[in-house]
């Protein structure tokens, strides 16, 4: 019996491993998209959704050049995003796929009206990493920043994907995915930010390229200010780069002061390392928050002759390093609290965390509280090193000292008149 019962088993086994997958798709039945585009028509109210997809020919590692563009662009319509999405089937020839999709860019005025009914489709859709980038397109249509060609590479969205992934070397962009983006969209602690980006005028430098009347290229344009869903504003790189070292994101960048002695020269400081704290207070029933910041760079250029090696002289480009990030701060600050009226700084998050009961009395007004919030910030610089050149290639000359009733030691060589 029990023999019996082991072949019933063995052979119920078998035919699982025998049987197909009902829903296996092929390969070459798949269109792999590497952005999408979301714009609206301001008349119908309809979704605009513009989507690259990868010809496979640019997928192949060997065969040589193809004349063809290695992207194709689909635009569909659709009362929502998922309308949109069913609607690529009815003008192209394959199943799209959207497990490679490396970014999402959002028009402004969309962005405006606000994320939240748009984003609902991408964070239930089970082909949709959480990684995805979310880019807002300022002051251009969507579609029209997935569509412009520029850099080294040929497929439009690993441009834009590596201009992204390389945001640290300046920290004056603030690029989120679509899951942190989502964190903040649903946190009373913060609201989210996320990259923008423009399109600009770029003078032609190629024979190629001077055919053209303008060259276009794409420009990182600093950060993307949201009150909860809708978009309020923008911060320029140089703010972008205040909120970094309020938010402990400052990786690498450059830092330009003016040079000891030379006011107008400059002198540039490479940022090598940076981290900061955000601490709550409760004084006097006031909320001040304590901002504190160390920094850590290296001197990689100086216009002036100024011998910089010299104590004086690098006390005092520490010290005008250490006054442009104070600067930078206080005006992200500003322009969050009296502009935006947005925390974008993580002030609520930093009240919870050190007062908890007093946060569940105000978390639900906290929006109103934040523009009065008041803070101190606390910076510390260093400059690490000032380059295998100590001193300035050629040091600064020194006034001759005046000789008076001294004969010069020439002057004995000049015949007489």
């Amino acid at each position: 019996m029990i023999r019996a019962i082991s072949i019933v088993i063995t052979a119920m086994f078998c035919t699982t491993l025998l049987s197909g997958c009902w829903s296996r798709i092929e390969l070459n039945e798949l269109g792999i998209v590497l952005a999408v585009a979301l714009d609206k028509d301001a008349a119908t109210g309809e979704i605009i959704m513009t989507s690259q997809f990868v010809r496979p020919e640019a997928l192949k590692a060997e065969g040589g050049a193809t004349q063809k563009d290695p992207v194709e662009f689909i635009t569909t319509r659709g009362a929502t995003v998922s309308e949109a999405v069913r609607n690529i089937s009815k003008e192209f020839d394959r199943k799209p796929f959207y497990s490679h999709n490396k970014i999402l860019v959002i028009d402004e005025q969309l962005a405006r009206e606000g994320v939240l009914p748009i984003l609902d489709f991408w964070k239930r859709f089970a082909e949709i990493r959480p990684v995805l980038s979310v880019v807002i397109a300022k002051g251009v249509p969507a579609r029209e920043i997935i569509g412009e060609r520029n850099g080294v590479e040929g497929i439009q969205a690993i441009y834009l994907d590596s201009m992204i992934k390389r945001q640290d070397i300046h920290s004056e962009s603030n690029t989120s995915n679509l899951l942190d983006f989502l964190k903040a969209l649903g946190s009373n602690e913060i609201n989210p930010v996320t990259g923008a980006m423009e399109i600009v005028d770029t003078p032609p430098v190629s024979s190629e390229e001077k055919k053209v009347a303008t060259y276009k290229g794409i420009k990182l344009a600093g950060t993307a200010v949201f009150k909860k869903d809708k978009l309020v504003g923008f911060l320029d790189g140089r703010e972008t780069r205040g909120l970094n070292w309020i938010t402990g994101k400052v990786k690498n960048g450059i830092i330009q002061v003016p040079s000891p002695g030379e006011t107008d020269k400059l002198a540039a400081i490479e940022i090598k390392s940076a981290n900061s704290t955000v601490k709550a207070k409760l004084l006097n029933g006031k909320y001040v928050f304590a901002i504190q910041v160390k920094e850590v760079g290296d001197l990689i250029e100086q216009q002036s002759l100024t011998n910089v090696s010299k104590l004086p002289n690098l006390e005092e480009l520490n010290l005008a390093q250490k006054k442009v990030i104070e600067s930078e701060i206080a005006d992200v600050i500003a322009k969050a609290q009296q502009e935006y009226a947005s925390d974008i700084l993580g002030f609520g998050n930093a009240l919870h965390i050190a007062y908890p009961d007093e946060w569940e009395k105000v978390k639900d007004d906290w929006a109103y509280l934040f523009p009065s919030a008041e803070y101190t910030v606390t910076v510390k610089t260093e400059i690490r090193r000032t380059g295998l050149l100590q001193k300035a290639v050629i040091e600064k000359e020194r006034p001759e000292p005046e000789m008076k009733n001294r004969s010069r030691p020439y002057d004995m060589l000049k015949p007489e008149e």
